[in-house]
């Protein structure tokens, strides 16, 4: 995360929240919020651009506690050489950012989080137990899935893709407490040869449950995408608060591999890591 301190670090204005023009020192007091995501294997119908395209959504009453799947590999454990800790970041139940730290436990399943989580948008290896002495030495053996206690869903994989990630990779979003997001820019990357037609979508208001309910609808269309498409947004969308956003993709036939950059701009600060 960096903090902007001048028009040049960001190379464009954007829209405060009552709609006005912001440039140069207006924009001290932002920080930024870098989202990537991949997947392997678009199909035909949209999904998100996410490992298995997983991204969880449930509603606060089914916010839940989380903990690293069992089956990974018995390196990736607390004092072992491998991953010994993850750090997942997401929104609470009552809506607000929250963090929390777990430590693996190699092949079994960790202990749960304190916490319950309604969103998981990210996912972090912390600590190791390998100083890399290159940059293919990863800080992982395995991929390390974070599932429901219940053991019921996935919510996100940090893989080993013959590099140790580290990170979770999901084009998603969601604005918690008291934020007011900015999309800057979206980079987005597809297979040699394949057309992909893409979704940027939104959900508002997703701590409402009580109807009438806020659908998630379409916030712009990107269709027949080749190649490396960069879209920055001189006037960038706004998203308040309790808002999830996040990027579909699917492909015209077969499969291609997609990745998506999104980059946030906030105007509140996010828990350190």
């Amino acid at each position: 995360m960096s903090h902007l301190t001048k028009y040049g670090d960001f190379e464009k204005s954007f829209m405060n929240q009552r709609g006005m023009l912001l440039t140069g020192d207006e924009l001290h007091g932002f920080d930024t919020m870098f989202k990537f995501g991949h997947n392997p294997a678009v199909g035909t119908s949209f999904v998100p651009i996410s490992h298995l395209g997983i991204c969880r959504m449930p509603s606060p009453a089914n916010a839940t506690t989380l903990r690293v799947k069992a089956g990974g590999d018995a390196a990736d454990t607390a004092g072992g050489a491998g991953a010994r800790s993850v750090l997942l970041q997401g929104i609470g139940q009552d809506g607000s950012i929250i963090q929390e730290l777990l430590a693996t436990a190699g092949a079994l399943a960790s202990a749960s989080t304190i916490q319950l989580f309604m969103r998981l948008y990210r996912v972090i290896v912390i600590e190791t137990g390998v100083y890399g002495e290159s940059w293919t030495t990863g800080g992982q053996v395995a991929d390390i899935t974070i599932e429901a206690t219940a053991g019921s869903d996935d919510w996100l994989t940090v893989k080993l893709n013959g590099f140790a990630d580290c990170q979770s990779q999901v084009a998603y979003f969601s604005v918690g407490t008291g934020q007011r997001a900015y999309l800057s820019a979206v980079n987005l990357f597809v297979d040699t040869n394949k057309a992909v037609d893409f979704l940027l979508v939104t959900r508002q208001n997703f701590m409402d449950v009580t109807s009438p309910i806020t659908p998630v609808r379409v916030g712009s269309t990107l269709a027949g995408i080749e190649g490396h498409v960069n879209i920055p947004f001189t006037e960038p969308p706004r998203f308040a608060e309790y808002t999830d956003v996040a990027m579909l993709a699917k492909v015209a036939s077969g499969t291609a591999s997609v990745s998506v950059q999104m980059t946030f701009i906030l105007n509140s600060i996010l828990p350190a890591v």
